[in-house]
């Protein structure tokens, strides 16, 4: 009996840049608003947008050759690849408006044509305009991402696992490529002007397991070292309101600044926050600003922060409880800051970057550093 396929797209724009007269008004107006309401399908336009396009698509035989050539990368290869009702897809999506809008659309039909559970994921850097972001944030996280579908084991052993390299950026093939090539996956590609589905041969490769067996005591040490002993003496912890400036934009100044912090903690500058920061930073995004987000936006970006390897979350623990109580009936602090403040110098991070001074400074031993401080002239 074959397994269910995971099959694993990134997504390009090809379906934007072949919208028709009618659509590309629609278009005009989507692509005007913010990638997070884009995401969630809440731009002006974009239902309507999306139905005419998926309703045309839906059109195509996909059983012939001339179907095959008027439908996108992503479609024809997954039309190839014959994806059933018990698969599953993962769309991933550059961080742009035509890239996001393509990879919904590419996710509403395949959930309508084919009946599929299909996934969409936003990566984060993934875009041309910088070089530098794409190589650094942009990849990593795409890499990170199919890395670990590869290593779960429902998927691993219960189910075909495909990396479909057709579509999306040309500069991720060989990322793709070699992911597979190392994890023994098969990677499956068609040229564009074909409808041929070549598969790539899993590479010869083998691994010393007696060496790994020697230095399994040395992996587990490291494993479950402490974590403050883990964080660098450079280490800075991120309070909330860092945070919802950078994915909110109630202030383009201070959004700036604080997307430019968090941007470099993608790129692999060493951080942390608490996860009282990011029950917080829910909370704010979603309720309290001027303009909130959508909860599946503030979800995704709670998701990104718990999962991905840059950050380090910490937790309270009944120490952290009755050090914070003594913050504050020594400072006179309130209890909420103290809390985060006892939870952070548990753990060694001796710097919060935070737009609250004034309480925080009562605590002995944090440096606080806030980055929308003006520096006054001499």
């Amino acid at each position: 009996m074959n397994k269910p396929k995971l099959v694993l797209t990134p997504v390009g724009a090809l379906i934007v840049n072949r919208l028709t007269q009618d659509e590309k008004p629609l278009w005009d107006s989507v692509q005007k608003e913010d990638l997070l309401a884009i995401r969630e399908g809440q731009a002006k336009g974009q239902e309507a947008l999306e139905q005419k396009v998926v309703t045309r698509l839906k059109t195509l035989n996909l059983n012939s050759e001339e179907g095959l050539q008027q439908a996108s990368p992503e479609i024809k290869s997954l039309a190839k690849i014959g994806i059933g009702p018990e698969d599953q897809i993962v769309l991933y999506a550059s961080e742009t408006p035509d890239g996001i809008l393509s990879a919904r659309i590419v996710h509403d039909f395949a959930e309508q044509v084919w009946e599929c559970t299909s996934t969409l994921e936003v990566i984060t850097g993934l875009q041309v305009k910088d070089a530098g972001r794409f190589r650094s944030v942009g990849v990593l996280r795409y890499v990170q991402s199919i890395v670990k579908l590869i290593d779960n084991p429902n998927n691993r052993y219960g189910r075909e696992i495909i990396l479909n390299a057709t579509a999306g950026y040309k500069s991720l093939v060989p990322y793709t490529t070699l992911v597979g090539l190392l994890f023994q996956v098969q990677v499956q590609y068609i040229f564009e002007t074909s409808s041929e589905l070549l598969s790539l041969p899993p590479l010869p490769l083998d691994f010393d397991q007696q060496f790994f067996k020697q230095v399994e005591p040395l992996s587990a040490s490291c494993s479950t070292r402490n974590e403050k002993n883990c964080m660098s003496d450079e280490a800075r912890l991120f309070d909330t309101n860092i945070l919802v400036h950078a994915y909110t934009i109630s202030d383009e100044r201070k959004h700036a600044i604080a997307l430019a912090l968090v941007e470099r903690v993608w790129a692999g500058e060493e951080a942390a926050t608490t996860l009282q920061n990011l029950c917080e930073l829910f909370f704010v995004v979603t309720r309290k600003v001027a303009k909130p987000i959508a909860p599946a936006a503030a979800e995704s970006v709670l998701r990104g922060i718990l999962l991905g390897s840059q950050w380090t979350v910490f937790d309270r623990t009944p120490g952290t409880v009755f050090k914070a109580i003594e913050f504050v009936r020594l400072s006179r602090t309130h209890f909420w800051d103290a809390l985060i403040a006892a939870c952070r110098l548990e753990h060694g991070v001796h710097t919060i970057v935070a737009e609250n001074e004034r309480d925080f400074k009562k605590i002995p031993g944090l440096t606080i550093i806030n980055p929308f401080k003006r520096v006054r002239p001499v």
